[in-house]
């Protein structure tokens, strides 16, 4: 995996723009963009606001926190694509896709506050790509039961071991 991009790098000090990961081949990418600067990336890149119909003239307006989440994650796509995000579509199973002028790339997003994410897939063809980021609560350890089946919490739960396991098996589920 290549971390390495020049929005991720931060000086001491300074908060992160972005983190961006690839594949060495290029085949898959995983963004993540802090809410507070998704505004900013928005702001210089037209093909994010264009995204956002309805959206409100500055971050620090009346934006629904629904909607600064909703914007971080379609930034994350921003960086990892570039491409216009008018393309987004759904399959026909639900699924987001990044479709047209003959190719397709399997997306996903996922926002949680504070933090949005994507990812994306393609380079051999359309395939399912998931990405889910949720804050650590006490909900995911209380519906765990009713989520899981025992030998999949017991496989999480000896890998990550009591603090992460529930969060990591949920993220798991909700990815899939």
């Amino acid at each position: 995996m290549d971390a390495k991009d020049n929005r991720s790098a931060a000086n001491q000090g300074e908060s992160t723009e972005a983190w961006i990961a690839r594949s060495p081949n290029g085949s898959w990418g995983l963004a993540l963009v802090p809410e507070e600067k998704a505004w900013s990336w928005a702001d210089s890149n037209p093909s994010i606001a264009a995204a956002w119909p309805g959206r409100p003239e500055c971050g620090n307006g009346p934006a629904m926190p629904a909607q600064r989440q909703w914007l971080s994650s379609r930034t994350a796509l921003f960086l990892l694509v570039g491409d216009d995000l008018q393309r987004l579509a759904r399959t026909t199973d639900g699924q987001p896709v990044l479709a047209g002028e003959g190719r397709s790339l399997a997306v996903s997003l996922s926002h949680t506050p504070g933090m949005g994410a994507a990812a994306a897939q393609g380079k051999t063809g359309l395939q399912r790509v998931g990405v889910d980021i949720e804050c650590c609560s006490d909900r995911q350890a209380r519906v765990l039961a009713r989520i899981s089946q025992e030998d999949e919490v017991r496989l999480v739960m000896e890998a990550a071991g009591l603090e992460m396991g529930a969060g990591l098996l949920w993220v798991i589920k909700e990815a899939c």
